[in-house]
């Protein structure tokens, strides 16, 4: 969301979304993220929630770590602040990746 429109991304409809200045209708783009291939369900929260399993099966360690985990909710947390108070949320920069 940003001064010149918005993007939503809806994984529950698996769909876009796209807000722009002046539309009275919502732009959607030609393309969806369809939950299901070859009659399979897919997505990103079956492939993470597979992924747990795995790791808790083999006792490997995830692809993301806790720190990036945090990073990405320490993150989300500014955005949804930043639209309620209308204002920049300022984040301490860390790097995740280190």
């Amino acid at each position: 969301m940003g001064t010149q429109g918005a993007v939503y991304v809806e994984t529950n409809t698996a769909g876009v979304t796209v807000y722009q200045p002046g539309g009275a209708e919502p732009f959607i783009p030609p393309y969806s993220f369809d939950q299901t291939v070859f009659g399979q369900i897919t997505g990103v929260y079956r492939d993470e929630f597979a992924h747990f399993l795995e790791c808790l099966r083999t006792r490997n360690a995830p692809i993301v770590t806790p720190k990036q985990a945090l990073s990405t909710v320490i993150v989300c947390e500014a955005i949804e602040r930043s639209v309620q108070e209308r204002c920049a949320v300022p984040i301490a920069q860390v790097n995740a990746f280190a």
